[in-house]
């Protein structure tokens, strides 16, 4: 069977619009935390439910993703989902006051978990997805959003204050909407879909990615209250870490984990986890240096972040070409032992480094990893029979998300414990090394190529065949 037609322009913007704005929007309302709370007269403890509340109702959200899809349909959801995130966004953006903004940054949190997955499963869409390519401009944009979060916020507050960073949202999305529509209909349901709610799943997947991205959102936050958020992010580790004990023994699992039944998709998940965190957590430790030590204004911290996720996307696709030339254990060994180099290289910065040179710095840290994740996304999406995606990409989803968050608030809280020692950018930096090492030295337990042999069923999977990054 061919591979699928690449989407249209207008078609591409709707699929791409979605993980762009929620993860733009998620990164620049950071930036606007101290504002909020100046005109709303509220606490800095009080704001930060801002972004806690946002990040719960992704978790809650986020592991129903794969079911609610098998049961609306993948178009029809992302289209809900963008819908309820414009409007929320709105909502957001004419709050009257703290309490109405938290409760409505849930909720968008709540429409923002669908879309990262959904997205990706639509963007590898057709029958099968092996032999698929989403264009490079999807992976410049997503790789680029989380950097240009800091960027635009700073930009909408000084030219028309933060509720800009939520009403911006919407035209966007309607845009979005547009593009959307021209996909084709989702198919009517077989009844063999029709599977009923595993409801004991959900709620253990629920309560588990809740307490652990809560718990990694109050580490990373700093505070008093560090200790409760290590109580409440162990404690959703260990929901999610007995899901899968449940799903061998009911006939039809809220998440099939058949993206995790070799043990060559495992390390890849793996591999793309590590190599996440070693990113975000950069994008936690920059803003922090050039805000707190060198003393500049947010704008510049954004600009200096800017490089390294234009590098990111530009090199997704070179990371495909080298995929094909090499194969993928050797293109990801080279992008994690040259992200490793480029790291070690932020040992050379000092307070009076110019920001010009950080961020040069940065994007060489974006071609690093524009050689690391896309080819380990594609690894481990092509091959995935359609009725697989949705499973996939939210098996895949959940583990970054929380992965990523869990890892930056342990590299958050070691930064943390520096500080009174004097070098806790630089003892961070090691730390960020030796985790790109880490990553290297499982690589060769990834498969030889991106594309997969079947692997077989997952129990609790209905038989479904399940496909990844091939064995070694």
């Amino acid at each position: 069977m061919s591979p699928p037609a690449k989407p249209g322009p207008l078609v591409l913007a709707g699929l791409v619009c979605g993980p762009f704005v929620s993860m733009v929007d998620s990164n620049a309302v950071n930036v606007a935390v101290p504002e909020i709370g100046r005109e709303m007269f509220a606490s800095l403890s009080t704001v930060g439910w801002i972004v806690s509340a946002y990040m719960l109702g992704i978790g809650i959200c986020l592991p129903a993703t794969a079911w609610l899809a098998r049961r609306v349909g993948t178009r029809r959801l992302y289209m809900a989902a963008l819908v309820a995130f414009a409007l929320s966004s709105a909502a957001c953006g004419l709050a009257p006051g703290i309490e109405a903004l938290i409760g409505l940054r849930a909720v968008q949190g709540i429409a923002s978990a669908p879309l990262i997955p959904l997205a990706l499963t639509l963007l590898f869409g057709g029958e099968r997805t092996r032999g698929a390519r989403p264009p490079m401009v999807a992976g410049l944009l997503f790789f680029l959003a989380p950097a240009l979060g800091p960027t635009i916020g700073g930009l909408l507050i000084a030219t028309g204050g933060w509720r800009l960073i939520f009403l911006i949202n919407v035209p966007l999305i309607a845009i979005g909407l547009l593009g959307i529509r021209r996909l084709p209909a989702d198919p009517p349901r077989a009844e063999s879909d029709r599977t009923p709610l595993d409801m004991a799943g959900l709620l253990v997947l629920g309560l588990g990615a809740t307490a652990a991205i809560y718990g990694a959102s109050v580490i990373t936050g700093g505070g008093a209250d560090v200790r409760w958020g290590w109580l409440s992010a162990l404690a959703g580790v260990a929901l999610l870490v007995a899901y899968p004990f449940h799903a061998r023994r009911t006939p039809h699992p809220a998440l099939a984990l058949g993206l995790l039944s070799t043990p060559a998709t495992r390390v890849a998940v793996l591999v793309s986890v590590v190599a996440s965190v070693v990113l975000f957590a950069v994008l936690f430790l920059i803003p922090v240096f050039v805000l707190d030590v060198q003393g500049l204004s947010p704008l510049v911290a954004g600009l200096v972040m800017l490089p390294q996720g234009i590098a990111m996307g530009v090199c997704a696709g070179l990371g495909e070409r080298f995929v094909s030339a090499w194969g993928l254990r050797a293109t990801v060994a080279t992008g994690m032992l040259l992200l490793a180099a480029v790291t070690g290289l932020l040992l050379l910065v000092t307070p009076a480094t110019s920001p010009w040179l950080l961020a040069l710095l940065l994007a060489g840290r974006g071609v690093a990893l524009g050689l690391t994740l896309q080819p380990i996304i594609m690894g481990i999406m092509d091959g995935l029979a359609k009725d697989d995606m949705a499973d996939g990409s939210t098996v895949f989803n959940v583990a970054q998300r929380i992965g990523g968050s869990l890892g930056v608030a342990g590299i958050a809280a070691f930064y943390q414990a520096r500080l009174p020692q004097g070098h806790a950018f630089h003892d961070t930096v090691w730390l960020l090394m030796g985790l790109s090492l880490a990553g290297a030295v499982l690589v060769p337990l990834l498969g030889r190529r991106a594309a997969a042999d079947p692997a077989p069923a997952f129990a609790g999977d209905q038989g479904r065949s399940r496909r990844g990054v091939s064995e070694p």
